[in-house]
């Protein structure tokens, strides 16, 4: 029943299907009937059936924005499907995404339609691979496809078999297998019906369960992309990018990983299109380097100067210039709208005009500011221009106001709360000291905390403190503000493993509102010089008093873990002599190669262990000698790169003189770097495989 309700109170108001029931219908049945209805789920669940009528679906054309009618292409099909069959949807489609995240069945680089992601994450991804470029003095080359009729086209077979390999069994894939055969589908305009058609191929639009199992096998592509090239999915809106010093080996890089991307296509029935995918070269070096050239099916990937990706435009030289003024452009379209209701005899009032303001202009400037925002102040100040006249609109003012004057004028926030006392909290934690700071009425206060808790639990024993001492007030409105999203987000979605003193604040909270006690929390930014947050700060810095808590487990676990890792970089400190020393002085994980026998190499070379330093001690041979016979020494890695006549009888065996003077630069880089996408295999001609 849990499951049910809660599906019921995640539905809007929407057009029935054809059963003509309605989510009104069903959010307005009393407890009896949503019994019945449940039982008639159990039934179809247990008895692996599915209802007929679950089957059809009514599209309704709609012309999209500036196209022309007479082209049936131009039209968006929105499909309407019976509200039951969707209600039932979202409760499978819980269970189904609980097993996928739970078994990493989705790849983490596919951020749609997925708890806790948003396409900020693929661009702000995207955003760093570039800077990360732009520091090393290398070039990034990233392709953006287009997946024609990506929805339409998904192989119902192939999600099948993701499911069995994923070892999901019982009756969740027998009811998907029910729910994507025999999809029928009728056209509406106006009132008039067309015959029904049978949708043979694709996932059925609009039903709840279509984007998760359409996620779930459009994830998989990503899955063949080679180690060296990068890839990200925000549903079918696939990303591709490898970066490098020579644009020679980029380009065969990215070929390479083109065409195993279109194998796979062609294997679970998708298209990529080569017209409207694009190519950007990413590269701030002053010297001219030729376009990138790179075919799908003996096609070339247009190159452009900028590419407009998930809602951002990025430039090559990542300035956000044209994406800022084409910003600029579409939000002083929309000022229009302010200027017709702000009418100063019979217009709306402020607080609708700021209402409208913040859901059409300024949701689309906030939108990417995490990526945008990093552009330069005279870029963004293109932006300042639009947001000022907007504010000048829904106040009235002239076009001459200052514009420090109109923020005093919209400090909407403290308006909104201003009978509700504002409160500050804090933690401080450095190598020494535990602290955490309270502010109440700009009276500061302070305790001193056990030198092992973490900020998390100081920030908390803030929060704990404040609502304590609040419980013996007059007041009954308080608004708690907090510069730790770790500490909010443990109180606003506590699990079982959330912190025991979020557990013991939720209790004392509920405690307080037994007692009409009105308690707000809000997050605002630390350090950028908010007087409340910023005595709080320093009060938990400067913090004497101490007040006694039991320590959590998980702050005894992480103080553990860092004493025992300390001891381990001590130790590791002390092997001056070890090869893998030199090149990995801190104690950090590398990432394992795709492929084992690379990965095994990769390690010997590391370790400096290898057929060719140390195969003498296995066989029981000599010492090798030099080329003049006159010293004995032990062979090491190093001379593989390294140019040297007395270690030439060693290499010889192991690489041919021509493969080694071929790839001296190749090899000096090696030896420089050590970098972890070393290829032993994929540098040596072929048929002469290095043994390592």
């Amino acid at each position: 029943m849990f499951e049910l309700e809660k599906a019921l109170s995640q539905t809007r108001v929407t057009s029935p299907g054809p059963d003509g029931i309605t989510y009104n219908m069903l959010r307005h049945l009393d407890a009896n009937s949503l019994l019945h209805l449940l039982r008639l789920f159990n039934r179809i669940w247990s008895e692996q059936s599915f209802p007929a009528q679950w089957y059809e679906a009514v599209v309704v054309p709609i012309l999209k924005p500036g196209k022309i009618p007479t082209n049936p292409l131009n039209n968006r099909p929105i499909a309407l499907t019976s509200c039951l069959c969707k209600t039932f949807e979202r409760m499978v489609n819980a269970r189904l995404l609980y097993e996928l995240e739970k078994r990493d069945c989705i790849s983490p680089f596919q951020g749609g339609f997925r708890r806790g992601r948003s396409p900020i994450d693929n661009l702000v991804l995207l955003e760093s691979q570039i800077r990360n470029t732009f520091v090393r003095k290398n070039h990034l080359v990233s392709l953006f496809f287009d997946i024609e009729k990506a929805y339409d086209r998904t192989w119902r077979y192939g999600i099948l078999r993701a499911l069995f390999d994923f070892d999901i069994k019982g009756n969740l894939p027998v009811f998907i297998q029910n729910f994507l055969t025999t999809r029928i589908f009728r056209v509406r305009i106006g009132s008039t019906f067309s015959h029904p058609f049978i949708q043979h191929e694709g996932v059925p639009q609009g039903s709840v369960l279509s984007v998760t199992l359409f996620i779930l096998h459009l994830s998989q592509m990503l899955h063949v992309l080679p180690s060296s090239v990068s890839g990200t999915l925000y549903v079918d809106d696939l990303q591709i990018s490898c970066q490098g010093s020579n644009m020679n080996l980029i380009e065969r890089q990215l070929q390479r990983a083109v065409n195993k991307l279109l194998a796979w296509c062609d294997q679970n029935g998708h298209t990529i299109s080569p017209e409207k995918s694009r190519c950007v070269h990413f590269c701030r070096k002053r010297s001219l380097h030729p376009d990138p050239v790179i075919q799908i099916r003996d096609t070339n990937i247009p190159v452009v100067e900028e590419v407009r990706f998930l809602g951002v435009t990025f430039d090559r030289k990542l300035t956000f210039l044209p994406h800022v003024l084409n910003l600029r452009k579409r939000c002083e379209k929309s000022l229009n709208i302010l200027n017709v209701l702000s009418t100063t005899t019979w217009g709306a009032d402020r607080p609708s005009l700021l209402r409208i303001y913040q859901s059409v202009i300024l949701s689309r400037i906030d939108y990417g500011c995490e990526v945008y925002g990093s552009a330069r102040s005279s870029v963004l100040r293109h932006l300042d221009t639009v947001h000022h006249s907007a504010l000048r609109i829904c106040s009235g003012a002239f076009r001459t106001s200052p514009v420090h004057s109109l923020y005093q004028i919209f400090l909407s926030h403290r308006h909104q709360y201003n009978t509700y006392i504002p409160i500050f909290t804090d933690g401080s934690k450095t190598t020494t000291r535990v602290g955490c700071g309270v502010v109440i009425a700009d009276v500061p206060s302070s305790f001193q905390l056990n030198a092992l808790c973490s900020v998390l639990t100081a920030e908390l024993t803030a929060i704990f403190l404040v609502l304590e001492r609040i419980s013996d007030l007059l007041e009954h409105k308080f608004c708690i503000y907090s510069d730790s999203k770790s500490a909010l987000e443990a109180l606003s979605h506590p699990q079982n493993e959330t912190h025991p003193l979020a557990l013991d604040i939720l209790c004392l909270l509920q405690s307080l509102q037994a007692r009409d006690f009105q308690i707000l929390f809000c997050w605002l930014p630390g350090h950028v010089g908010i007087q409340g947050n910023e005595l709080a700060d320093a009060a938990a810095k400067t913090a004497t008093t101490s007040w006694q808590q039991p320590l959590p487990y998980a702050d005894i676990k992480k103080f553990i873990s860092n004493h025992v890792h300390n001891l381990w970089q001590i130790s590791w400190d002390r092997q001056v002599s070890n090869k893998l020393h030199s090149i990995k002085p801190r104690i950090t994980l590398w990432p394992a190669l795709p492929v084992r026998e690379l990965d095994v190499r990769m390690t010997r070379l590391r370790i400096g262990h290898t057929r060719f330093t140390h195969k003498y001690l296995l066989f029981g041979e000599r010492v090798p000698r030099s080329s003049h016979g006159q010293h004995k020494y032990p062979p090491r890695v190093g001379h593989l790169w390294r140019p040297s006549r007395q270690v030439g009888t060693f290499r010889s065996p192991v690489y041919p003189i021509s493969w080694y003077l071929s790839h001296m630069a190749v090899c000096s880089r090696i030896k420089r770097r050590g970098p972890p996408w070393l290829s032993v295999r994929s540098g040596h001609p072929q048929g002469t495989t290095p043994s390592v």
